[in-house]
């Protein structure tokens, strides 16, 4: 009777102890998942992270949302934690996504496909594409950006743009001073009622709100040396041809060194560094242009510089695929 007792005494010993283990497991395991938790909710922890020490074999698997709590962020759809693996379960291969290319990572890579495309094809598809590019320029801009009717259009000043055009495009190795903007002016005013090259001597007010009130263009006086900043910061800029190129055409529009045509002189300067530089020029052919340009050039007079970088870098990759489309589509009678 006695030795009964003491094996019943022994066995609920043995079992309260394996009980006992069996919940210090899991509670250990509890422990360790909301340790990591919050370590991945305080960008403590990541996926490219190293196992903790200590865990011996590892799986990773995603957080749940808590949803009781909504001030807690919600963790990102990539976002894992180490725990305890099973013996018989394996490890999950987690391949990283591919990183999406930025705008100007596939503005480049047009560019790469562009030269293939001049350098495989013949020469007649490339002069049809030149003399596509200058309708665009000299024709189909102009009546778009352009706020008067189409009745009233001026047709010397549009063959005006298309010579200024074969002038820069025969001149990509020439370096850009305030003498050649004065003579890019001079070709878009010839046979016109504008003095061409010739700086503005009235003050000027752009139709335009910064901050609320009114823009008015920097006096007369500053003409010369604001236009000689712009072209230092064009030829000796530390930034991507990119940025230089914009800012070089946002800067010509709010200086408004002519009496008119400032805004055609500031987009052939664009297109000058971009040619200069291997990139095809710019077109604001499409409809949607004659607001988004406008409405582009007043974000970034105040502040939002993003916004005006964004659609000159869309409007640009919407020209180099225009340009394939014509190359690829074009046929030789």
């Amino acid at each position: 009777m006695y030795e009964n007792t003491i094996k019943q005494k022994d066995d609920h010993r043995k079992r309260d102890f394996h009980t006992f283990i069996k919940f210090l497991g899991q509670a250990i395991d509890k422990l360790y998942f909301m340790y990591y938790k919050i370590l991945i909710r305080n960008h403590l922890f990541t996926t490219k992270s190293k196992p903790p020490f200590g865990l011996g074999r590892i799986r990773r698997i995603k957080i749940p949302e808590n949803r009781e709590n909504k001030k807690i962020k919600k963790t990102p759809p990539q976002t894992v934690v180490w725990i305890r693996q099973n013996a018989n379960t394996k490890e999950k291969n987690m391949t990283p996504k591919k990183a999406i290319p930025t705008t100007k990572e596939r503005i480049i890579s047009n560019r790469d496909e562009l030269d293939k495309c001049f350098n495989s094809f013949s020469s007649v598809k490339r002069t049809n594409n030149l003399n596509w590019l200058r309708r665009q320029i000299a024709y189909e801009e102009p009546q778009v950006l352009c706020p008067v009717p189409k009745k009233y259009f001026d047709y010397t000043s549009m063959s005006n743009i298309s010579i200024a055009y074969d002038y820069i495009i025969e001149n990509t190795n020439q370096e850009i001073s305030v003498d050649s903007i004065r003579h890019i002016h001079h070709l878009l005013c010839q046979n016109t009622h504008i003095e061409g090259s010739n700086f503005r001597t009235a003050n000027c007010r752009l139709n335009m709100s910064v901050n609320g009130l009114q823009y008015n263009a920097p006096d007369s006086r500053f003409i010369e040396y604001e236009l000689a900043q712009i072209v230092y910061n064009i030829n000796h800029s530390k930034h991507d041809i990119f940025t230089r190129a914009y800012d070089a055409h946002y800067n010509i529009i709010m200086l408004q060194p002519f009496d008119d045509f400032n805004k055609r002189t500031a987009r052939l300067i664009m297109n000058w560094m971009l040619l200069q530089n291997g990139f095809r020029p710019i077109t604001f052919n499409k409809r949607s242009d004659k607001q988004a340009y406008i409405q582009a050039i007043i974000n970034r007079a105040n502040g939002d510089k993003r916004a005006y970088t964004q659609y000159m870098s869309e409007c640009q990759l919407r020209t180099q695929r225009e340009i394939l489309k014509q190359l690829r589509g074009s046929k030789i009678l």
